[in-house]
């Protein structure tokens, strides 16, 4: 079996590199971390495009974020989680909402870990062996020829949004967590029905990946998405309630 792609979010540094160090230690056989955040903004970037199995999360993440809802926020939610605490008391909160895989109490043991490590394996074992293994030609992303650096990839859930300048069409993706912007002869319509499903057009001129719509905000009929990066991109009023209705069934399918 391949090894499970984890990722652990949690507002201590210090904790963090204690699970790492841990599962790093005890369970490299069966696991890698793919990545980690301190912040909600981090998290919802960080998920989306390391693709983890399994994410490590600690619900008190900060005064003002609650990791379950955090993690409840995230959509197309494909992963199992795992809650690391030092209060019990999250615990019916957390099965009702999330339906954890494991329940990992702070200070962490050597011996809950690997338990709980072999069990997200078995499940996630289980889960790949009942799914059909059907590729998603639209999910591999799109390739951009660039005057200075070739033909670049871009994988479809690293594309944050797409919007039209003229006879171009600009793309702002993360490479490696960061921010970064390419042209493309192509028009929205085109790039639309290449990408999956996860991208909505809320404006004739920007394509957006649902994915990273961390909330949107109404007044008076005009509309706000937030994305991070302290991104704000408007929605027209003509594509409003399509595009309401469609991040809600978004969200809604997790």
């Amino acid at each position: 079996m391949r090894k499970i792609r984890a990722f652990i979010i949690d507002d201590e540094i210090s904790a963090i590199n204690v699970l790492k160090g841990m599962l790093t230690e005890f369970c490299a056989e069966e696991l890698e971390v793919v990545g980690v955040a301190t912040n909600e903004s981090d998290a919802i970037i960080g998920v989306s495009q390391h693709r983890p199995d399994v994410v490590f999360l600690d619900v008190d993440i900060s005064p003002i974020t609650d990791g379950i809802d955090l993690i409840s926020r995230i959509p197309n939610r494909n992963f199992g989680v795992v809650i690391t605490t030092a209060y019990e008391q999250y615990a019916i909160k957390a099965v009702n909402k999330l339906q954890p895989w494991g329940y990992l109490i702070k200070p962490v043991s050597v011996s809950d870990l690997i338990l709980i490590v072999q069990s997200a394996c078995a499940k996630i074992q289980e889960k790949e062996k009942n799914e059909p293994s059907v590729s998603n030609p639209k999910d591999a992303g799109i390739i951009v020829s660039d005057s200075k650096r070739g033909n670049v990839v871009i994988k479809s859930h690293e594309l944050l949004y797409c919007k039209s300048e003229n006879a171009l069409a600009m793309l702002h993706y993360l490479a490696e967590g960061k921010l970064q912007k390419i042209a493309v002869y192509k028009t929205l319509k085109e790039l639309e029905q290449a990408l999956p499903e996860s991208f909505c057009r809320i404006h004739n001129n920007t394509l957006v990946n649902m994915s990273y719509i961390t909330r949107y905000e109404i007044e008076n009929r005009m509309a706000e998405v937030y994305l991070p990066h302290n991104i704000v991109l408007d929605v027209s009023v003509a594509k409003l309630t399509d595009f309401q209705e469609r991040f809600a069934e978004f969200v809604k399918k997790g």
